[in-house]
């Protein structure tokens, strides 16, 4: 009786901390992407991204559409769950605002992007793709705003800013190990398996301190309230296993037109956006 109490206690806590609004914020993404599905195909054909004939328009407008319903749930579901675990985090220290401002930042500009990148680099590297949709680039994205994410929240509850240099090649460093580790069976180099992970070893040293840090809070935190502590550990998890569990691990998706780069386009730009994003949101008196 004891534990279940302190399980309405603890979602007493967050649920009068989130807002209606909230989750419909949260919702506009798959709203707009499952309105889209119930038009023509030829419409959306129309609309997506084709490297014979682009235009303005699909630069946008091919994240929003689908190849199919298994492609729009696949992407809708790990969006949501990502949003609603970031969500119960971020308004935790009530800083939903600065995450709603970021989240709408990224759905606008990751499209055009991830479009331009491809646009510009895949003819270079023989990638021969004819058209591209799907929100596969904008919910990677969202996934790359974790690492950030978690930093500023423990540096708003340890009122110390964990953000520097260090880090950021740290994650990049991560991310590049990841996406080579991934398909070590196709290049097969430990070199290129060297380049990512020395760096992150070396910087890792220099941000020990911060580390520790980290490490202390979360060694302390399981006294606070456990929908956040699941929240901080599931996030956790999907960042650090996304290569081998979420992203696609063959070099094309079967039946589909999203190739495997937009996903780390995605996490990359995400990543980078988010780590910009809430260290400037940081009180810059801190101490550093």
């Amino acid at each position: 009786m004891k534990k279940l109490r302190t399980i309405k206690k603890h979602a007493l806590e967050i649920k009068n901390l989130i807002r209606l609004k909230h989750i419909l914020y949260l919702l506009i993404l798959p709203i707009i992407s499952g309105s889209l599905m119930l038009l023509p195909t030829t419409f959306r054909d129309s609309i997506k991204l084709s490297y014979n004939n682009i235009s303005l328009l699909s630069l946008l407008s091919s994240s929003f559409i689908h190849a199919s319903w298994q492609h729009y749930l696949g992407n809708m579901s790990l969006f949501m769950i990502v949003t609603i675990f970031q969500l119960i985090l971020i308004s935790y220290i009530y800083k939903a605002k600065d995450y709603f401002q970021l989240l709408l930042l990224t759905i606008i500009t990751t499209p055009i992007i991830i479009s331009i990148v491809q646009i510009l680099f895949y003819p270079i590297i023989s990638f021969s793709l004819e058209t591209s949709c799907g929100a596969s680039g904008i919910v990677s994205a969202v996934v790359g705003f974790v690492p950030a994410l978690l930093i500023y929240y423990v540096s708003n509850k340890i009122k110390k800013n964990l953000f520097d240099g260090n880090l950021f090649i740290i994650i990049i460093s991560y991310i590049a190990l990841s996406f080579s580790f991934s398909y070590f069976t196709y290049h097969k180099s430990i070199i290129i398996l060297l380049v990512p992970f020395l760096p992150m070893i070396y910087y890792s040293y220099r941000y020990k301190e911060n580390i520790i840090s980290i490490i202390r809070y979360f060694i302390s935190y399981r006294m606070g309230n456990m929908f956040v502590n699941h929240s901080l550990l599931v996030l956790l998890l999907i960042f650090v296993t996304m290569a081998q569990f979420i992203f696609p691990v063959k070099l094309m998706i079967q039946d589909g037109i999203i190739d495997f780069f937009a996903h780390y386009i995605g996490v990359l730009y995400g990543f980078n956006i988010g780590y910009i994003y809430f260290k400037n949101k940081l009180n810059p008196n801190r101490s550093k």
